[in-house]
Order: structure tokens, then C-alpha cells, then sequence
């Protein structure tokens, strides 16, 4: 079944607002299959994914030239508002609620440091080995 874009768009906002509902959670009340939803959600995080042509056409700005401060300040803001709050800030900064949770992951991402050293990959090799 196709899906408008204005609904997946929906969708994706419900997945990612301030209380975020599961993909499986959705989709056991609107009927759409939670993979769809999954793919959505991960597409809304790239630039071009839920875009329309229109919009790919159109430079995103409001996101690409803001520093790392800002983008961390952005977060931090959001992250203490509720629901109405919450939209008004977005308007206000000219952001997309996807642009915050891509921002938020890139920052979680960060502060949990460096990915596993070599010598614990080579461990992870050799104990797959003998399994």
C-alpha cells in the first residue's frame, strides 16, 4: 500500500518527538508494517530520504551551517521542553524535529568514546573462531 508523504512524515514526527513511540508500537495501532516504519525513521535521518524533489533541490542551511556548539546547545535546549514548547523552539530555529534526534545520536555516539581498540576485535575474531 502507498502511503502519502504527509503521513509518513507523520509518522516519522511520532517516532521521534519528544516522547517517542516504538516502530512496533505504531505500527500495532495504525496497521502499517513496522519494518516500513523502521525505514522511514532511518531514511528521515539522511538529507535526501524523506525529501521531496523540491526540497533536495533546495540547500539545507538551517542545519549544515551551524558549529558543533550550536548543534550541542540546540540539543541541550530541546531536550528540557515539552511538546508544544517544543514545536515553537523547532519553528523558532528554523529545525526539523529529525535534525535534533540526528544531532542527539551523533552526540551520544561521541561521548561513549572511541569504538573497541583493535585488541578487543582481534579477541572477538579469535573466540569466533573457535566457536
Amino acid at each position: 500500500m502507498a502511503y502519502s508523504e504527509a503521513f509518513r512524515r507523520r509518522m516519522v514526527a511520532r517516532m521521534c518527538g519528544p516522547s517517542p513511540e516504538s516502530a512496533c508500537s505504531l505500527a500495532r495501532e495504525t496497521g502499517v508494517c513496522q519494518q516500513s516504519l523502521s525505514r522511514w525513521l532511518r531514511l528521515a535521518g539522511t538529507v535526501s530520504g524523506m525529501a521531496t524533489p523540491s526540497d533536495q533541490e533546495r540547500p539545507r542551511d538551517h542545519t549544515s551551517k551551524r558549529t558543533a556548539a550550536e548543534k550541542r546547545r540546540l540539543v541541550t535546549e530541546a531536550d528540557g521542553l515539552d511538546a508544544h514548547e517544543l514545536g515553537e523552539f523547532l519553528r523558532r530555529n528554523g529545525l526539523h524535529a529529525a535534525d535534533i534526534q540526528v544531532w542527539r545520536e551523533i552526540l551520544d555516539a561521541a561521548l561513549e568514546g572511541p569504538a573497541e581498540s583493535a585488541q578487543t576485535k582481534r579477541q572477538r575474531r579469535e573466540e569466533a573462531k573457535k566457536i
